[in-house]
């Protein structure tokens, strides 16, 4: 094996350095992947363009990844040495990545034959759909609008319509509202060709009540405020896409008291069952990586990758290759 490898660090907002380092050696309790592919996430586009509250730079990038074990700590006792296995680790965009306890040992499902690494290495973010649709409790016979066509939310759009829901999806970007579409959406918004947008979606819904289920996935003040008003009596708010920090919101007390609403915020997975249920999911077919990974590129093309997706990327993940 190499013994240095060619990995991206982020020093600051929009500072990503391609760089040379010594390949890793892995901790009694840690694996060291070498990396098929590792997909991009609406978090990494954040942290690129604005940072995190919950990290700090400079720091590894990426962490939806797909990777062959290559060496182990003698505490690692699910995997064995070659096995292409699925799992989240800080540093995907990268030849190598450590991954660390407990995530090695609870959270890295070994890929059965058959199952695209694309599908694989989302496993992450579809865990963390899981949860929120876990938290949203959607029955059979709900209506939800997931507001936000991105990754996370177009994952939304598929688990509400796994769970019986009828679904609307709202976006500004036509081409993310026909994929919306193709994972089963009823219904599409498109928000950028409606003077109401709250209005527009409780049109779609009988008598114009509003929706059991509002699943707010984009992060912005403007949409967590639009969700709340989209709902009918005693209906329920999902916020799950996270707003730069310090931000806020301006909810009518006479709503949310009058008409019995509901509000959580939700964030990422929380149990290593999550991850393993989101991982049994995308074997039986959940996601299609066709529809989901709509383009690809080279290692060394992360940091043009990024300038792409802050432009205003049209499409849903792109797949990073180390080879």
């Amino acid at each position: 094996m190499a013994e240095k490898m060619k990995l991206w660090r982020i020093y600051a907002p929009g500072d990503l350095r391609f760089e040379i380092a010594d390949i890793p050696t892995p901790g009694p309790d840690q694996a060291l992947l070498k990396v098929e592919l590792a997909t991009t996430c609406g978090t990494d586009l954040k942290i690129y363009k604005r940072g995190h509250a919950r990290m700090t730079f400079p720091d590894l990038f990426g962490h939806e990844v797909v990777g062959t074990v290559v060496a182990k700590g003698d505490q690692v006792t699910n995997v064995k040495l070659g096995d292409r296995v699925a799992t989240a680790a800080l540093g995907a965009f990268a030849e190598y990545v450590v991954v660390p306890a407990p995530m090695s040992t609870r959270e890295m499902p070994v890929l059965p034959d058959g199952i695209p690494p694309e599908a694989a290495a989302m496993t992450e973010p579809f865990a963390c759909a899981y949860h929120g649709t876990l938290e949203s409790n959607i029955k059979i016979g709900d209506q939800v609008v997931v507001l936000g066509c991105g990754p996370i939310g177009l994952m939304f759009v598929r688990l509400a319509l796994m769970s019986g829901a009828s679904v609307i999806a709202a976006d500004f970007i036509p081409s993310r509202l026909e994929i919306a579409r193709q994972v089963g959406a009823e219904h599409t918004v498109n928000f950028a060709q409606v003077d109401d947008p709250v209005q527009a979606v409780r049109s779609l819904t009988e008598n114009g009540a509003g929706v059991d289920i509002a699943i707010e996935a984009v992060g912005l003040p403007k949409a967590w405020e639009q969700a709340l008003y989209m709902i009918r009596r005693g209906g329920l708010v999902t916020f799950f896409g996270g707003c730069e920090k310090g931000a806020t919101v301006t909810l009518d007390t006479e709503f949310i008291h009058y008409e019995e609403a509901r509000m959580q915020g939700v964030f990422n997975y929380h149990h290593p069952e999550h991850f393993h249920k989101a991982f049994k999911l995308i074997q039986r077919g959940a996601l299609d990586p066709k529809i989901f990974v709509t383009d690809h590129a080279p290692l060394q093309d992360t940091e043009k990758v990024f300038q792409r997706l802050a432009k205003g990327y049209e499409g849903v993940k792109i797949a990073i290759h180390p080879e």
